[in-house]
């Protein structure tokens, strides 16, 4: 893929797409791999259901007992289980009935999200959820966050920047290799390619 290429070209992103990422000023795959975060949000430390505490909390799970329902009209909630050596936790979606379809059964899971109260009782609420046997994209890392537009997510926007992670890796460098070698500096590629999926918060 080229620089010079319509955002378009990136797997996922159809006209409807481009045209919200045109309203944040991203045209090309340049434009994409240059649409720095403003802000991070660490999801790196996994935990066990055991010592998880209100608030921000990333797990590796499997996950039983999907179910979906409509409890009134225009909301549909999706429950399941997680559960690891130490316990189980509540999953719950609102208005994502694909959920319950997706997930597969016996498989282990990443989750991140917020662990807080929700119609009395403890769950965490629309978390992510990634195959533990996929590159983790939106769970168990350091998310970036972007500047967003209706309709276009910072999940939609990591998802996009993922598919061109082969030619960030490739990205000619801008300074001269001494520089480069004599100031111990990240590579052009590197760079980008942290700045989007740091490894550390440092």
């Amino acid at each position: 893929m080229r620089l010079e290429d319509s955002v378009e070209f990136v797997k996922g992103v159809g006209p409807q797409l481009k045209n919200k990422f045109h309203t944040l000023g991203i045209k090309t795959v340049y434009d994409l791999i240059d649409y720095i975060p403003r802000r991070y949000e660490d999801y790196s430390n996994l935990q066990k259901i055991s010592q998880i505490v209100p608030g921000s909390v990333s797990l590796e799970v499997a996950i039983k007992q999907v179910k979906g329902r409509y409890v009134r009209r225009g909301l549909h909630i999706t429950e399941a289980v997680a559960s690891d050596d130490t316990g189980s936790v509540k999953l719950t979606w609102f208005n994502q009935p694909y959920r319950a379809a997706s997930i597969k059964s016996g498989k282990n899971y990443y989750i991140s999200g917020e662990f807080a109260f929700n119609y009395q009782q403890l769950s965490i609420t629309n978390p992510s959820i990634e195959l533990v046997s996929e590159m983790p994209v939106n769970t168990a890392r350091i998310l970036p966050v972007y500047k967003e537009t209706k309709g276009l997510t910072s999940k939609q926007i990591r998802k996009c920047i993922f598919q061109v992670l082969p030619t960030i890796r490739d990205l000619d460098e801008s300074l001269p290799s001494w520089l480069v070698e004599s100031k111990g500096l990240y590579s052009r590629a590197k760079a980008y390619e942290s700045l989007h999926f740091p490894d550390t918060s440092e």
